[in-house]
């Protein structure tokens, strides 16, 4: 993409490196210091109408809730919660890998801004990371397609099949939700994924009509 490659070499020395790593290690320390004070959580998601109200910092500490935020600690909910940072680092890491720094960095930016921006259409709903999140994972899943997961820690699957259910999962809740905040947030990552995948969508396009 010319664009990014532009804007690459202008503001590249700006991009976090590890960015993934560093985002997993604060979402564990807010998880750490939310065990003192459950009622943190709140503080921790995204409603448009507390924003317009003053409280701004809500726009980036959303960004910090644990992947899976558990109502009752226990070894299987930790556990959960482990492999969900895991997973999260270790494909995050590996587009960091693919990508570069900066590239990955404009990823992460540009799902966060149009997933604020799209709330701003449902002011009063609350959004969470959920979407930006899987969004990493369906990136990863599209560049690595025969990665392959151990699901239940058994069952060998390739993460393509995972990545088309999730789509096609998105697609059926796009349909039949009546909550337009889930709609909202899946524009929002389906535009961010297009806008850097659109060489390899075009070509994959190409490929099925031959």
């Amino acid at each position: 993409m010319a664009l990014l490659n532009s804007l690459e070499q202008r503001f590249g020395k700006f991009a976090i490196p590890n960015l993934t790593f560093h985002w997993v290690l604060a979402q564990a320390a807010v998880f750490v210091f939310s065990l003192s004070k459950l009622e943190i959580a709140r503080h921790f998601v995204f409603k448009p109408t507390l924003v317009q109200e003053g409280e701004v910092w809500r726009v980036v500490t959303f960004l910090l809730s644990p992947p899976i935020w558990p109502l009752n600690i226990s070894i299987i909910s930790l556990l959960l919660l482990a492999i969900a940072w895991y997973m999260l680092w270790f494909m995050g890491r590996r587009m960091e890998e693919t990508w570069g720094d900066f590239r990955y960095n404009a990823f992460v930016l540009t799902a966060w801004l149009l997933t604020i921006a799209f709330s701003f259409l449902s002011p009063s709903s609350i959004y969470g990371n959920s979407f930006i999140i899987s969004l990493i994972f369906l990136a990863f899943a599209f560049t690595f397609p025969d990665f392959q997961l151990m699901l239940f820690f058994v069952l060998p699957v390739k993460i393509k099949w995972l990545g088309i259910l999730t789509w096609i999962i998105y697609g059926l809740i796009f349909i039949i939700t009546p909550a337009w905040s889930e709609r909202l947030m899946i524009i929002a990552i389906s535009v961010t994924f297009i806008l850097f995948f659109q060489t390899e969508l075009r070509n994959l396009l190409a490929a099925m009509r031959k």
